[in-house]
């Protein structure tokens, strides 16, 4: 288990939160780590809060471990990262994102994957800056965003890579809720215990049809994606 990852239940809320010590970098411990901890989450919580650390929730991938890799190890490297995703997007409980600073990139991506977002009010970055970096986005991500943001914002979100305060990230869709630092956790934890008195197998059917719905086809199809799609491609 990554030392970055730190797993709490709490009146039946299972707490996971990202910490270590600086960005919450998305390598390849921290993602093996969150998928073990959603399984056991989703075993044995009503609700999820998937939190950061003071000032970041993540930053994004880890580039210094992505420009190390080569060849099939690269490969399984955004096999991870998609699939964490797609675990966090379809985790059968009800999962809040405590967004407790910066939220870049694959960072935002986590956010978006939950099904009720909060954010830190604060001098803090949000959103997808992948294709100003040169990173493709896979189509799951991409029907992930059009599912949250406001249609007006999506285009500046997504192709354009604007980053935002995460006030002008709740009008453009992106958190729900805003709220002083100091008082987010407990605004989480208000959250994820209304939503854990919602009953879980009616919620779990009704989630998957609305995920199958953004994706537009079955979640083996999505899964199947993971095989060949490549983030890292020339801009040229």
């Amino acid at each position: 288990m990554s030392e970055a990852l730190h797993y709490e239940l709490k009146n039946s809320i299972a707490w996971i939160r990202m910490d270590d010590g600086k960005l919450n970098l998305l390598g390849s411990p921290l993602m093996r780590g969150l998928q073990e901890l959603l399984g056991r989450a989703a075993a044995e919580a009503s609700a999820a809060v998937l939190i950061g650390r003071p000032g970041a929730f993540s930053a994004g991938l880890n580039l210094k471990e992505v420009r190390e890799l080569r060849g099939a190890q690269l490969v399984e490297f955004q096999k991870l990262f998609s699939t964490t995703v797609f675990r966090l997007f379809t985790f059968p409980k009800p999962l809040v994102a405590a967004v407790s600073g910066h939220a870049i990139a694959g960072g935002a991506i986590f956010a978006m994957a939950c099904d009720r977002r909060l954010a830190a009010r604060g001098a803090f970055k949000l959103g997808l800056n992948e294709v100003p970096i040169g990173v493709s986005f896979p189509h799951f991500i991409l029907d992930m965003a059009r599912s949250v943001y406001t249609p007006q914002y999506l285009e500046r979100a997504v192709l354009h890579g604007e980053l935002t305060d995460p006030d002008t990230a709740r009008e453009w869709g992106l958190i729900h809720e805003v709220t002083a630092a100091e008082e987010l956790e407990a605004a989480a934890a208000r959250q994820a215990e209304e939503l854990a008195k919602l009953p879980h197998e009616p919620y779990w059917r009704a989630k998957e049809y609305l995920r199958r719905k953004t994706f537009g086809r079955e979640f083996s199809a999505v899964l199947a994606e993971f095989e060949s799609f490549a983030f890292f491609q020339s801009s040229h």
